[in-house]
């Protein structure tokens, strides 16, 4: 286990964002201040960005890339920012020499790597390249534990405020930690990829009834949920310590499934690639590529009973157009994040997954 994994135990949230929250407060990040991030991500991200009372700036991503812009970030630098937020979306390494480049050492950098642990990009490891980097524990995530999030910084004085106020962070009611369990067993029972459809509209329904934990919190400037006062429970703090001892050899597995996705998927003609970056080693969490009509596609795909999700689907998602101003977002603003939101759609890595899922999803694509 890589000394980033190691570390991850040991600063952990109800969730990835407040982890991030967390982080950007010990930063010195103040109300009103700018934190560069990318569209085409999840609206957690703004949600943590605007809970310490800070602004997200939104960064394009490059074209035919899930990750942020080096060039669209050089052009929209501000004095005014006072972090950068670099996300490896999917698992794909994000350019982070680029990245870097841009930044050039103004303000610091904190990685994203909710969507993996082991992606490298040349010697270097996701999380090692900013000053911190958060993670998550949500549902499709590399670890699922329901809900939960962790940081992880090797800066003694961002460590020292970390270790200084998680104390104050109350745990999960036990109301709330006993649906999160009954959430992770049947998770753990229910999902595979034929399952997928059934169990993703009987979360919703629960979720929208009360009786399980959703994903996505209400937001607008000045609104704070609870789970920025909260901190993991103790159970999964337990079971976090366990899955992590799997992480190298998940993470093997699946680059090895990656590798079919790539054999298989190339040539289809309805079907465009994401391209990675140059000499980047990519864990990731679902395998995305572009489709014409993605619309289309799903309502396919669910008939044929072949998981294959849709995220993300708005450049901050699941938001929809009406409600961008909540976070900032002015459309038009990224247009290429707004085109990859448009067609892309991705096909699952966990460990239910074989070949013969592959061939389905091939198939399907050919139609």
């Amino acid at each position: 286990m890589s000394v980033i994994a190691d570390q991850i135990s040991r600063f952990t949230y109800f969730r990835g964002r407040v982890a991030l929250a967390e982080i950007l407060r010990g930063l010195g990040v103040e109300p009103g201040d700018l934190v560069a991030v990318q569209a085409f991500t999840c609206v957690a991200v703004p949600e943590a960005i605007m809970a310490i009372g800070a602004i997200p700036l939104w960064i394009d991503v490059d074209e035919n890339s899930v990750n942020m812009s080096p060039a669209a970030l050089k052009e929209a630098w501000r004095q005014e920012i006072k972090a950068v937020v670099i996300q490896h979306s999917f698992g794909m390494m994000a350019d982070m020499n680029e990245l870097e480049e841009a930044v050039a050492g103004r303000v610091p950098i904190v990685e994203d790597c909710c969507h993996t642990y082991l992606s490298s990009l040349g010697e270097r490891q996701a999380g090692s390249f900013g000053i911190a980097s958060f993670y998550s524990f949500e549902w499709g995530k590399p670890v699922v534990l329901g809900a939960g999030g962790a940081a992880a910084t090797n800066d003694t004085d961002l460590a020292a405020k970390l270790a200084t106020r998680l104390p104050g962070f109350q745990r999960p009611a036990f109301k709330k930690q006993f649906k999160l369990f009954l959430q992770f067993i049947g998770f753990s029972v229910l999902y595979r990829p034929s399952l997928y459809w059934t169990v993703k509209a009987l979360f919703r329904r629960l979720s929208r009834a009360g009786l399980a934990v959703g994903n996505y919190n209400p937001i607008a400037p000045g609104m704070l949920s609870e789970d920025f006062n909260t901190r993991m429970s103790k159970s999964a703090d337990r079971r976090l310590k366990h899955q992590l001892e799997k992480v190298a050899e998940e993470s093997a597995r699946r680059r090895t499934l990656a590798a079919i996705y790539h054999e298989l998927f190339s040539g289809i003609e309805t079907a465009r690639l994401v391209a990675p970056t140059a000499n980047s080693d990519d864990v990731m969490i679902r395998f995305p590529i572009l489709v014409d009509d993605k619309p289309a596609f799903l309502r396919k795909a669910e008939a044929n009973r072949i998981e294959a999700a849709e995220w993300y689907a708005t450049p901050i998602h699941p938001l929809p157009e009406a409600d961008w101003g909540q976070v900032s977002y002015e459309a038009g603003s990224c247009p290429n994040a707004e085109y990859m939101a448009l067609h892309l759609v991705s096909f699952p890595m966990s460990a239910s997954v074989t070949r013969k899922h592959v061939i389905q999803a091939a198939s399907l694509l050919r139609q």
